[in-house]
């Protein structure tokens, strides 16, 4: 409850600081909600790791299967444990109202057209640790897809 509170006061508070920003001549860019992930069923696991565990720690070694594969289950797992709560519209909104700039955490992570998000890096490492904070290889290569979509355009574009 305490937590929901402090996210409450945050947004409440977020109209002020993009206009304190802005009065300072600076370009607001908003960032949405972090995608955060739940446990897989009664294994207590995230995706990561209950896959790992499934194929790469059991005596059947990988199952047959080739770690492509493999990791396209543990990215279509982390993408059905998504978490995703309504506040991202309450903060995208809240930006546009300001004129400042938005850009969702989420697609960073998450390819919704294809119904997966990264729970391993191309050389099998986690990309997140727990529920939703990342692995420095999993910020590795979000910051990798950050640098590919329009980010530094929009900055540009806004001067």
């Amino acid at each position: 409850r305490r937590d929901s509170t402090r996210k409450d006061f945050q947004l409440k508070a977020l109209p002020y600081l993009i206009k304190r920003a802005q009065s300072d001549g600076k370009v607001v860019l908003v960032f949405g909600q972090s995608a955060t992930f739940a446990r897989i069923g009664e294994s207590g696991k995230f995706a990561a790791d209950y896959v790992v565990d499934k194929y790469l720690q059991s005596s059947n070694r990988l199952g047959g299967l080739s770690f492509q594969e493999i990791k396209l289950e543990a990215d279509r797992l982390m993408f059905e444990s998504l978490n995703v709560r309504s506040r991202r519209l309450d903060i995208k909104g809240i930006a546009r109202a300001n004129n400042a700039l938005f850009m969702g955490k989420i697609q960073l992570v998450c390819d919704r057209a294809n119904k997966t998000c990264t729970a391993l890096t191309p050389n099998g490492r986690k990309t997140f640790y727990d529920h939703g904070h990342w692995t420095i290889q999993g910020g590795n290569i979000f910051a990798q897809k950050l640098l590919k979509t329009n980010f530094l355009e929009l900055l540009k574009g806004s001067k």
